[in-house]
């Protein structure tokens, strides 16, 4: 599919809320939802304060990272082989608990060609702040009309401890990256 399809058929579903249901925001003295302001992604919306259900919350935040992609070798398909990464990120968010300082290995394959690239990308990390810290991996993928989108589980320790932390971040090329995450009681799912 085309890029410029893609983004129509996005657009599409923005306009027609078939995106927005359980992934939509709303104020926190109101349990209704409300759609997307975006209509460039049915999957990021602005949320300005945690949203509490019941024992989980709802929370958006940002996260500005400096890189070190590690060493590079290329295989004899092509394909690049990043490892050794790491990435140092600084996280704000509207909940306190998961803002703070993160650490990430970073590892990537990468597919180039002539008009853009796809890749994968995974790691473990360890967000921390003054209540605790929250350790555990995550994978994603990014290419060259996507960006990157990135998929983290955490388990607390500390003061977070039997509390989990999903998020799933966004990252147009550009620093900071967009999060939205659910903190709930528990241990993250096994797949």
């Amino acid at each position: 599919m085309k890029k410029a399809s893609v983004w129509a058929a996005i657009v599409i579903l923005s306009a027609t809320g078939c995106a927005s249901g359980a992934g939509s925001s709303a104020s926190s003295t109101s349990a209704s939802p409300t759609p997307p302001t975006s209509a460039s992604s049915p999957y990021e919306w602005p949320t300005a304060s945690s949203i509490p259900y019941a024992a989980s919350t709802l929370v958006a935040g940002t996260e500005s990272c400096g890189l070190d992609e590690g060493k590079m070798s290329t295989g004899a398909d092509g394909t690049e082989h990043y490892r050794g990464g790491s990435a140092t990120c600084s996280v704000t968010n509207t909940d306190p608990r998961v803002a703070g300082g993160a650490i990430y290995t970073w590892e990537k394959d990468v597919w180039p060609t002539a008009d853009g690239f796809g890749q994968t990308q995974w790691g473990a990390g360890r967000l921390e702040n003054s209540g605790g810290a929250w350790v555990g991996t995550y994978t994603g993928i990014a290419t060259s009309e996507t960006g990157d989108i990135l998929t983290f589980w955490y388990t607390g320790t500390g003061g977070y401890k039997g509390l989990s932390y999903y998020m799933w971040q966004t990252v147009h090329f550009e620093m900071p990256g967009v999060t939205h995450g659910l903190i709930f009681p528990g241990t993250p799912p096994k797949p």
